[in-house]
């Protein structure tokens, strides 16, 4: 049974989030969550008429995600709060060798490096040089994860995604390009 804020549509679940927006917007995640998010004075019956008006659409997508989720291996590992102290320093000890090692073939240098949970993201480089990596790295092949780390890396010679980044990826692991497609079968 549906609570106070969802709706069921065709057999879904779906959550109402309220905002502070003047659009409705209908989505699935990857995770097979779908939310509707609409105005803080909007109906809950326009919600309804909402969701019958787009329900194929909201059918489609769905089962195209499930599909999707089906052929991609799951990355699932605890949460980082479940982790102990000495797991985190043990996952962080594997992020910042990994960096070293990349690092020094490089010849660049990084600030500091953190180890989270993303939901969109295997990792990232601030404009300062700090490292972020997603912990559902531990969890795909070992030569992926390299990749993310070296993409990471070139970020501190070139911030952006240009031919002359993509070089200095590739004058480290010559084969990033099938270890990039490699990587997008994994969810994240």
């Amino acid at each position: 049974m549906a609570g106070q804020n969802q709706i069921i549509c065709r057999g879904i679940l779906v959550h109402i989030i309220r905002s502070a927006r003047k659009s409705v917007s209908l989505e699935v995640k990857p995770d097979l969550t779908v939310n509707l998010r609409i105005p803080q004075r909007f109906l809950l019956r326009d919600a309804r008429t909402f969701l019958e008006k787009h329900s194929q659409w909201l059918e489609d997508k769905y089962a195209m995600m499930a599909q999707r989720r089906q052929r991609r291996p799951e990355t699932a590992l605890p949460s980082r709060v479940e982790l102990t102290k000495a797991e985190r320093e043990r996952i962080h000890a594997i992020f910042e060798a990994k960096a070293a090692y990349f690092s020094e073939k490089m010849k660049v240098t990084y600030g500091r490096i953190s180890v989270r949970q993303q939901k969109t993201r295997w990792g990232s480089c601030s404009s300062l040089g700090n490292l972020n990596f997603n912990l559902k790295l531990l969890a795909v092949p070992e030569p992926l994860l390299d990749y993310v780390v070296v993409h990471e890396l070139a970020h501190r010679i070139q911030m952006n995604h240009s031919a002359k980044f993509w070089m200095e990826v590739e004058k480290i692991l010559p084969d990033y390009k099938e270890r990039r497609r490699q990587l997008k079968n994994y969810c994240l």
